[in-house]
């Protein structure tokens, strides 16, 4: 089946002509503001029960049972899988996770190394050559479709990248460039709940809502009421992949810069 991509239905709100950086969220006197002042945000303790039913599908647990070891110095000591969750301005020499050679795809290590280094010119931590970003975007997605093996790989570099990011911009772009990957591309069933996991632990709670015990091991620099829109964007987008299965094409620019519009413009 072939999943809707990200970004509904029409381009409300979307001018002509416009480019990836013309479309920006408001953050001063916008909704955003209105929100944080609004006084109707409450944080809830959870159940113990819940919390533990929750905690089995904790991104960490994911990334210590299946990242792949990784070690440094001179007695080639283990890193802490902490580390590698965590952002990092330096490029990947291998695969975040074990990657077996299929019919389609020889190298997937080699592959996986490129894809690391395609979010890091999205996200600007990594100076872009003669590709727009848009371009990128579509690179990346184009690599997840063609190559399904690749999928968890991209979602976990993309939970890496926005993890801990010390730069409020990149991480921004990187939340971006999830809430748009994933209108396109599922995660396996392995990852499904980790994954939503992850980006639950992002959400600003509600009175009355339940969270997940990780939030606290995501600080983020973005402004919370604007992170929790786009962890918001990407749950609702991510169960509907999950449903529908993946797209059956690259996203043409339009449709790229459609969906930008919609994150920067999902009701809080």
């Amino acid at each position: 089946g072939g999943g809707g991509g990200a970004g509904g239905g029409g381009g409300s709100g979307l001018r002509r002509n416009q480019t990836w950086s013309d479309i920006r969220a408001g953050t001063k006197g916008g909704r955003a503001d209105a929100a944080a002042s609004s006084g109707q945000r409450t944080f809830k303790a959870l159940a113990p029960s819940l919390q533990q039913e929750i905690q089995k599908f904790a991104f960490k647990i994911f990334a210590a049972d299946k990242f792949k070891p990784r070690k440094r110095g001179i007695f080639r000591r283990k890193v802490p899988v902490e580390s590698v969750m965590k952002w990092s301005k330096s490029p990947i020499k291998s695969s975040l996770l074990p990657l077996a050679a299929t019919p389609k795809i020889k190298n997937p290590t080699k592959e996986a190394v490129a894809n690391f280094k395609d979010i890091q010119m999205v996200m600007g931590d990594k100076k872009a050559g003669k590709q727009s970003r848009v371009e990128l975007i579509q690179q990346i997605i184009d690599r997840g479709l063609k190559y399904p093996v690749l999928r968890d790989e991209i979602f976990v570099q993309l939970c890496r990248q926005t993890n801990h990011n010390p730069s409020a911009e990149s991480e921004e772009e990187g939340w971006l460039l999830l809430a748009i990957v994933v209108g396109f591309l599922p995660p396996s069933r392995d990852l499904e709940q980790y994954l939503q996991n992850y980006v639950l632990a992002h959400f600003t709670l509600r009175e009355g809502e339940q969270g997940s015990p990780d939030a606290a091991l995501y600080q983020s620099s973005l402004e919370a009421t604007r992170l929790d829109s786009y962890a918001r964007y990407t749950m609702k987008t991510l169960l509907k992949t999950c449903d529908k299965g993946a797209s059956v094409r690259v996203p043409p620019d339009e449709e790229l810069l459609r969906a930008k519009h919609s994150i920067f413009n999902v009701p809080l």
